[in-house]
């Protein structure tokens, strides 16, 4: 009897925090250090989007070939004891999913390393 509790509670689905994942997106610079600040504008990232959709997939909206090789999946998972609802993130460019929400890493020419962390637009989400 106590198998079939537990196992019950394993097979909870919580999406709760799936909303948060799909829509459009913008690079939130506030409290970005100012090294991050200038490869966006240095490589004309200012007015960068990222759109995610309800199929799981995520991209840019522009065909510049470094965040091309950033976009990539997610999906939601409540797989812990306390079924909270987690987001997992897996760009292309990297082998492992993280679960920092739309905080894409990248490098440029190999040597220059960044993250930009998206934030939802308000009213975007769908």
């Amino acid at each position: 009897m106590i198998v079939g509790i537990i196992s019950s509670c394993f097979n909870y689905k919580n999406e709760t925090c799936r909303p948060y994942y799909i829509g459009t997106f913008t690079i939130d610079t506030n409290n970005l250090h100012v090294d991050y600040k200038n490869i966006i504008l240095q490589q004309g990232w200012m007015s960068v989007k990222l759109i995610s959709d309800s199929t799981g997939n995520y991209y840019f909206n522009t065909n510049d070939p470094i965040l091309k090789m950033c976009e990539g999946t997610w999906y939601t998972r409540s797989d812990n004891l306390d079924g909270e609802c987690i987001g997992y993130v897996k760009q292309n460019n990297l082998r492992a999913e993280h679960t920092s929400g739309f905080s894409i890493a990248g490098k440029i020419d190999d040597s220059i390393n960044f993250i930009l962390p998206f934030m939802q637009q308000i009213g975007e989400n769908n």
